[in-house]
């Protein structure tokens, strides 16, 4: 519950209009819960329609970024003790990498642009866990973890 609410106060700052914020935080709160249940979704979900209440597809990624960044970090204190923490050197240091080169070529495109290829994203990924999920087996590795770490900072 004080994730939500941490969650909460961040968008609260973000956006100035009620109904902003209401769509938001419950878009958050629907996309947590599948990603509690599922075990991910919750960028999926909100990129639906966020970028129609933010006004662009790249403010509505930068949102989506800053509140699963709170999640981790969240998710990452209750469970220290557990975490194997060289394991998360290498797909930190390969997402940091991707999304800081990915940031810049996607604040030079068009918001029409952008939104085409999240469609595109979105149907290779349906496809991708509708046909190919249950065949793929992927071990802690290098080179799986910079995979991994570039996927996530895409």
């Amino acid at each position: 519950m004080a994730r939500l609410f941490l969650i909460a106060f961040i968008i609260k700052r973000t956006y100035n209009s009620g109904t902003e914020y209401l769509i938001v935080f419950i878009g958050c709160l629907f996309g947590s819960s599948l990603n509690m249940v599922v075990g991910f979704g919750f960028g999926i979900f909100c990129m639906m329609f966020f970028p129609y209440v933010v006004g662009s597809t790249l403010g509505a990624a930068a949102v989506i970024n800053m509140v699963t960044v709170v999640q981790a970090t969240i998710a990452a204190i209750h469970y220290r003790k557990h975490i194997h923490w060289r394991l998360l050197l290498t797909p930190l240091a390969a997402y940091f990498v991707v999304s800081w080169v990915v940031v810049h070529f996607a604040a030079g495109l068009d918001n029409q642009v952008l939104k085409r290829m999240l469609g595109v994203l979105l149907l290779a990924l349906s496809v991708y866990f509708i046909f190919i999920a249950k065949r793929v087996r992927m071990r802690a590795s290098l080179g799986n973890g910079l995979l991994a770490g570039s996927l996530g900072g895409a």
